[in-house]
């Protein structure tokens, strides 16, 4: 016949199983512990400073806190004593020289190179004499650029291919001073007719460039070879530039005698 009494591995088993049915209840039963947040004592923000023994107390607080000590020297940084004790070498210039020094001059002595030129270099009287008779020898220079006698005028551009019909006269100009070349841009339509006229290069001289405007307003070329009137009327005008060289002069009645 069979035991069927439990064995010693049953109350084990069934004690630790009971054990753990119990655990798990409390912790998911139980109320959750309130949790007291630990706050941390609250710090001054200003310090008075009133004798000796506050100055000290606030100089040691204030200290500690400073942002700067492991970034700048510091007395009580992690290397106080070495940027205390440190001492910058001195700069020792390699290429200096000396500010220059004049020599003295003797005033006694003052002359005595020429008397000695004189003395070892003495002229004859004859020789004196030939020189001053010799023929001086004129040299005359002439300028680079032949001299302006009147004012001219040169067309430049397309306009160049053009004809010109009728050039009136060109005036000189009166001006203390050297001028420039005026140019001047004109466009003539198919008649040969200045139709507009402008400075664009201007001669250092208002009056000079006004005259040059109203000297390339009466030029007239020859009309373009369309036999058609109105379609020369409509053609498209053709540019250029007159560029005046002045003959500058400072007598008005002089000017104005000039054709």
């Amino acid at each position: 016949m069979k035991d069927t009494r439990p064995t010693w591995r049953f109350w084990l088993w069934g004690f630790l199983f009971l054990f753990l049915t119990h655990a798990f209840a409390i912790l998911r039963f139980s109320e959750p512990p309130v949790v007291t947040p630990t706050r941390l004592p609250t710090r001054p923000f200003f310090y008075f400073s009133l004798d000796a023994a506050s100055d000290q107390r606030v100089a040691e607080l204030t200290g500690w806190r400073d942002p700067l000590l492991f970034a700048m020297p510091h007395a009580r940084g992690f290397s106080g004593g070495a940027w205390l004790s440190f001492r910058p070498e001195g700069l020792q210039i390699s290429n200096w020289s000396a500010p220059p020094e004049w020599l003295s001059l003797p005033v006694d002595e003052l002359g005595n190179t020429l008397h000695r030129y004189v003395a070892t270099n003495h002229s004859s009287e004859e020789r004196l004499l030939d020189s001053l008779r010799a023929p001086t020898v004129v040299e005359v220079r002439l300028p680079d650029a032949p001299v302006i006698t009147k004012t001219s005028v040169r067309i430049e551009g397309p306009l160049a291919a053009r004809k010109a019909v009728i050039i009136p006269p060109l005036p000189s100009a009166v001006s203390a001073e050297v001028l420039q070349r005026t140019i001047v841009l004109v466009s003539v339509n198919g008649d040969g007719l200045v139709e507009t006229a402008s400075v664009i290069a201007e001669s250092g001289s208002k009056v000079a460039d006004g005259q040059a405007v109203e000297v390339a307003r009466q030029f007239a070329f020859a009309p373009l070879p369309i036999r058609s009137a109105r379609a020369r009327e409509n053609s498209t005008p053709t540019l250029g530039r007159l560029a005046f060289t002045w003959h500058v002069t400072t007598n008005n009645a002089v000017a104005a005698a000039t054709p």
